[in-house]
């Protein structure tokens, strides 16, 4: 209704990793109070260099570093591997820990500070490229999904100032074509999980489009074919698994 993000409540909360190249961190943001008494504390130098390893990591893994990124990969893989053999030696099959599905905070993360590395990477991303590839990719997406049988966009326009997190596309007979496409590797999601206690609420939308909407990328370094295979894939199966 006109109002932008962050109008509707007292507190407005985003996490920096969905649309930045970081590992951690988010945004806090209030119109009704000062949040001058939160006073994230910092946890220390080995936190800060692991944070530094972790985006080289990743970095290196996208081909971010030209000439380094062989021996950048080369250090990490030997990294993992030694990590990995000394998980499997110091814990054996029959004892190791299956997630239990608690959603519970990390106390120590609470009052953390982000990481130096981490703060210089979200102050000098370039992020007028990140909004205009989103958004271009999300119009492509657009062309490429609209004229389908059993689906199609929830959106076919985005606001001026919008810069998109996903791609959302509507589904009939969602359940078994999102497990299809999961199982064929496509990366997507929905919100089909519900915290604990969650009210039902007569009319509530976001109930009914937990299930039926699907979150497809439009990620600003996808190219036109990452998109064609995204938009392939999703035909196909929804061809075969019909309304």
């Amino acid at each position: 209704e006109g109002r932008p993000i962050g109008q509707w409540g007292d507190i407005a909360i985003a996490s920096l990793t969905k649309f930045l190249p970081v590992q951690e961190g988010g945004v806090i943001a209030s119109h009704s109070r000062s949040l001058q008494s939160v006073r994230p504390v910092g946890r220390g130098a080995m936190t800060e260099v692991k944070a530094l390893m972790d985006l080289i990591e990743v970095g290196s893994r996208y081909q971010r570093f030209g000439g380094f990124n062989a021996l950048f990969n080369g250090v990490f893989s030997l990294k993992n591997k030694l990590r990995n053999g000394a998980a499997r030696t110091a814990v054996p099959a029959d004892d190791a820990q299956q997630p239990n599905g608690d959603h519970a905070l990390d106390p120590t993360l609470i009052n953390a500070r982000i990481a130096h590395v981490s703060r210089w990477t979200v102050e000098t991303a370039l992020r007028e490229r990140v909004i205009a590839q989103r958004r271009a990719n999300f119009a492509r997406l657009v062309g490429l999904l609209s004229d389908m049988r059993g689906g199609h966009p929830l959106l076919t326009e985005l606001p001026p100032d919008a810069a998109p997190y996903v791609f959302p596309f509507v589904s009939d007979n969602a359940d078994p074509r999102y497990r299809a496409l999961r199982r064929l590797g496509l990366p997507l999601f929905r919100w089909d999980w519900l915290w604990p206690d969650t009210p039902h609420i007569a009319g509530d939308t976001g109930l009914v489009w937990s299930h039926s909407i699907f979150q497809l990328p439009c990620h600003q370094d996808l190219d036109e074919a990452a998109l064609l295979c995204i938009a392939n894939t999703v035909r196909e199966v929804c061809r075969a698994h019909p309304a």
